[in-house]
């Protein structure tokens, strides 16, 4: 909960029943990542590649993708 996360890189990794609330992911590569089972509010996206990557079942609440990358992502089952 709050905090900022920078420069993270992920390649085919699993988020599974996260809650995150006022979190700033900037300049991270979440390439391929799979994200599942959670909840994003107040999560702010800036600068980041998130190319390939699979979000299933997943509620976002004032969530921003800002100069994000999404070529081939998925959305599946996403609540807003």
């Amino acid at each position: 909960m709050d905090g900022r996360v920078t420069g993270f890189t992920t390649q085919r990794a699993l988020l599974a029943e996260l809650s995150l609330n006022s979190v700033e992911f900037f300049g991270c590569d979440l390439s391929g990542l799979r994200w599942r089972d959670s909840k994003l509010s107040r999560v702010t996206f800036t600068g980041c590649e998130l190319l390939s990557s699979a979000w299933e079942d997943i509620t976002l609440e004032s969530v921003i993708f800002e100069e994000c990358k999404l070529d081939y992502a998925t959305f599946t089952r996403l609540r807003t």
